[in-house]
């Protein structure tokens, strides 16, 4: 589906070198976070903050249920017992479980080391997701690159590694952003309907990562953008987009939108309720 989009994006020329220079830069971004942040990934230092006692604590009880077929919906150990589901930091819907409880289920079990490197799994993620948007607007492949490997390992972002939820969240920003771009910039209606699919899953993953704060703050980067495709010298001037098929492209949004919207909304109603008793 990636290459799908990248070379709908006018990224990608069907030669072997220019798909070689792509597949490697993908390679590089993804193991990047890996490499700088070593430490962690290799279990030579430890993430302190709420790391442990909030989110990992929480990772081991869900992963040792999904891993025998069971959802937990309720945690017995915090007060006279709490609703799990919906507890925000438990992240109990978030799609990456799945192979983490299969990775559970492998290994015996789910060690702290192991979920820090699932949190630089986010940043790689958040890396990837970042170059390819940005070569859908067209920029340079080094530029792309350059920026990619700078802002994924920035301060702003590997501070959040206290914060496992935060950084998973923050992940699918730059997916939601290349979907949206791939939808207004789509040539035929399988373009759009493969660029939809990603801003549904995208979508999804943002709002189960278990970090609230950052689905709202998304609310302020997603819907000026989509604006921007409004305004026809702003849409070519910042997103290289010069004609829009406005009829794909709205129903391709409606549908995408509509689908998480079904999906996600018990969820996040839960989640307010929740919060509200508390």
């Amino acid at each position: 589906m990636s290459s799908e989009i990248v070379h709908d994006a006018g990224s990608a020329p069907s030669t072997g070198t220019p798909r070689r220079n792509l597949r490697l830069a993908l390679a590089s971004l993804f193991l990047w976070p890996f490499v700088d942040l070593f430490p962690y990934a290799f279990n030579l230092a430890g993430v302190g903050n709420d790391f442990h006692n909030l989110y990992y604590d929480y990772k081991v009880y869900l992963l040792d249920n999904l891993s025998r077929g069971h959802l937990p919906l309720w945690s017995p150990s915090e007060a006279a017992g709490f609703p799990f589901y919906s507890n925000p930091f438990a992240a109990a819907f978030y799609p990456l479980n799945l192979p983490l409880a299969i990775f559970y289920r492998i290994a015996g079990g789910y060690s702290v080391p192991d979920h820090q490197r699932f949190v630089i799994l986010g940043i790689s993620i958040f890396a990837v997701g970042l170059f390819l948007w940005l070569r859908s607007m067209k920029l340079p492949l080094h530029a792309a690159l350059f920026a990619a490997f700078v802002m994924s390992v920035s301060f702003k972002v590997t501070e959040l590694l206290r914060f496992p939820n935060a950084i998973h969240a923050m992940a699918w920003y730059p997916w939601i952003l290349l979907a949206i771009q791939g939808i207004f910039a789509a040539t035929s209606r399988r373009e759009a309907a493969i660029n939809g699919v990603l801003l549904a899953a995208s979508t999804i993953c943002l709002f189960t990562a278990g970090y609230p704060y950052y689905a709202y703050y998304g609310l302020f980067l997603f819907v000026p953008y989509l604006g921007v495709f409004a305004i026809p010298k702003l849409r070519i001037a910042l997103v290289r987009v010069e004609t829009v098929n406005w009829r794909a492209a709205l129903s391709t949004l409606a549908v995408a939108a509509l689908v998480p919207v079904l999906l996600i909304s018990p969820y996040v109603y839960e989640i307010a309720s929740l919060m509200r008793e508390t």
